[in-house]
């Protein structure tokens, strides 16, 4: 029996491929689950090799629990971020939604080194995304 938090590998016989992927989570569907393109983060910028700031537009690699995406930093409450440094932000998944829960703890990364990490503070919901800034 596997638990809630607890990670298992299950056999699925009979479904097709493309219908599942790495990453995918299973949640009870009383717990009213939703997937989100965007979410909003706490993140600190603890190295970055340039001394070039990252702004709104900056596309990294992130990942939160069994997540590992493409995302584009959309909204920032401030213009630049410098390395030891802190700011709100939202993400934008590239490439599709995710089941992802506030509070999460985040990294981010490019060319395969940690750029950051953080926190998610709140997931948008459709009707919130777009229409929310910072």
């Amino acid at each position: 029996m596997v638990r809630a938090g607890q990670a298992a590998t299950l056999n699925i016989p009979h479904i097709e491929g493309s219908r599942l992927r790495k990453g995918m989570v299973l949640v009870s569907s009383t717990s009213n689950p939703k997937a989100c393109v965007e979410f909003i983060a706490e993140i600190y910028l603890s190295m970055h090799h340039t001394n070039t700031p990252i702004r709104k537009g900056f596309e990294t690699t992130v990942q939160i629990e069994n997540i590992r995406q493409t995302a584009l930093i959309i909204d920032m409450d401030k213009e630049e971020l410098y390395a030891d440094k802190s700011a709100t932000v939202t993400f934008r998944f590239r490439n599709r939604c995710e089941y992802v829960l506030e509070g999460s703890q985040l990294i981010f990364r490019s060319s395969n080194q940690t750029k950051g990490s953080g926190r998610v503070i709140k997931v948008l919901s459709q009707q919130q995304q777009n229409s929310t800034t910072i």
